[in-house]
């Protein structure tokens, strides 16, 4: 995430959780990751939460956002479901990702221009009166495009 002073650090813990969903079992542990990189001074905390729950897990947001200090930056698909646990669980920031089964990681991301307007729509919802204090974002391309993506999408920031 920038904002208007610094650069700051956000740590993706996806991975961990892929590590801990093909290994079948409890470690690595996720939730150890993010409190490990929250320790080591990370400025948020990001975490993808799939339809398919391939990596991310319900309870590991929940628990998450029940510890961290840090920001929360969900990763979500465009989905009344998504909208519905974002509303819930009220990150800090939510990041708008288009998802295909098909594929092993999120690929592409928001360039993809047949996703905008769904994230327009989602952009609206996740900022309806429930959720008023959710900043929603959007995955954004190269640099010199990210403002003027975010902006069309209906993002506060990339």
């Amino acid at each position: 995430l920038v904002n208007s002073n610094s650069i700051t650090l956000g740590v993706n813990i996806d991975h961990v959780a892929t590590l801990r969903q093909a290994r079948r079992g409890r470690d690595p542990d996720p939730v150890h990751a993010a409190l490990a990189a929250e320790m080591a001074g990370a400025d948020s905390i990001t975490l993808h939460l799939r339809e398919d729950r391939r990596h991310i897990q319900d309870a590991d947001v929940r628990t998450l956002r029940a510890l961290l200090k840090t920001p929360m930056n969900l990763e979500m698909a465009v989905t009344d479901e998504m909208l519905e646990i974002a509303c819930d669980v009220r990150p800090e920031y939510a990041c708008l990702v288009p998802e295909k089964r098909q594929e092993l990681t999120t690929g592409g991301g928001a360039r993809r221009r047949r996703a905008a307007r769904s994230r327009r729509q989602g952009a609206r919802a996740a900022r309806r009166e429930r959720c008023a204090r959710l900043a929603v974002h959007r995955c954004a391309g190269p640099p010199a495009r990210v403002r003027r993506r975010a902006g069309s999408a209906g993002g506060r920031a990339a």
